[in-house]
């Protein structure tokens, strides 16, 4: 049994990131001339701040969207249970239904805060 090496060709990168990379280089080094004690630790922190506030909204952790689903299941299902329950006499009707809307209104609203103001 004879062993053949597969050998992967580097990744190239394209010509846009090419042109972001060099831009980006020019001005770090251009800032680095007019402030020569910046270490080059703080230039990667910079430089990792300026991607994280680039992401636009990229960073919502799945714990954020759990507990905004949970929220609202809570809310409608506590509704429900009132509604059911008995709780609200029977001129009290319009309350569930304004309970209800309410709770459309506020996981609309979380909807919308999770997806950066765009629904």
């Amino acid at each position: 049994m004879s062993y053949v090496p597969i050998v992967t060709p580097p990744h190239v990168p394209s010509h846009q990131t090419r042109e972001l990379a060099n831009e980006l280089a020019r001005v770090i080094v251009d800032f680095e001339q007019r402030n020569p004690a910046m270490s080059s630790a703080e230039i990667r922190e910079a430089a990792q701040l300026a991607l994280q506030a680039s992401r636009r909204g990229e960073g919502i952790g799945p714990q954020l969207v759990f507990a905004v689903a949970g929220a609202a299941v809570f809310m409608v299902g506590l509704v429900v249970y009132l509604a059911v329950s008995g709780v609200f006499s029977a001129g009290a009707a319009p309350v569930v239904g304004i309970g209800l809307i309410v709770s459309l209104v506020v996981l609309t609203g979380l909807v919308a805060l999770l997806r950066g103001g765009k629904l």
